[in-house]
């Protein structure tokens, strides 16, 4: 699997690896963003993103955690900070995007990634897509029941607060639960 702890990714530009999102930095995203309430329901906005403004929010996200950063005063209302959960629909933290706001769980096929023309019908949705992710300051574990069959023993993952995984194992991608917690 291709966990990258915070200081294997601080050693990659040392070792001349590719930085995420080093695709085409002009490309553009859609960003699904999921706001969890208190009361456990949810609002879901979108936002168009590129590959530049996810590469430069994932790069400040990496030198926040690595300075001691964890702590906030405020609560959570951008995706655009370290503290927000992303899943990415290609590795390297890139893609389109879903943004989960504050602790909740659910289902990745409740949410679209893509539409058809621009409010059409949903084409595709997040289950069974995501190839990276961040955990932002929550706890994540994801689930697939649909892919247990090719994944022996099913498959549940966990990752602590502030893990980057550049990209998700086969099993892995084909998750179609999640959720957000803190200990």
């Amino acid at each position: 699997m291709a966990n990258l702890t915070l200081s294997s990714l601080l050693l990659l530009p040392a070792l001349g690896c590719v930085a995420p999102g080093d695709a085409n930095d002009d490309a553009t995203y859609t960003r699904t963003i999921v706001r969890f309430a208190d009361d456990g329901s949810s609002t879901v906005t979108t936002e168009p993103i590129t590959a530049s403004e996810q590469r430069l929010e994932h790069e400040a996200a990496v030198a926040a955690v690595a300075d001691g950063a964890k702590q906030r005063t405020v609560a959570v209302d951008s995706c655009g900070d370290w503290y927000a959960t992303k899943f990415f629909d290609e590795t390297d933290y890139t893609g389109d995007e879903l943004c989960l706001i504050g602790l909740g769980d659910g289902f990745l096929d409740a949410y679209c990634r893509l539409h058809y023309a621009t409010k059409g019908a949903c084409l595709r949705t997040w289950s069974e897509s995501a190839h990276s992710l961040w955990t932002g300051e929550s706890e994540l574990s994801i689930e697939s029941v649909y892919g247990a069959g090719t994944c022996a023993g099913g498959i549940v993952e966990s990752w602590p607060a502030y893990e980057a995984v550049a990209t998700l194992d086969a099993c892995m991608q084909v998750a179609d639960q999640f959720w957000t917690y803190t200990q």
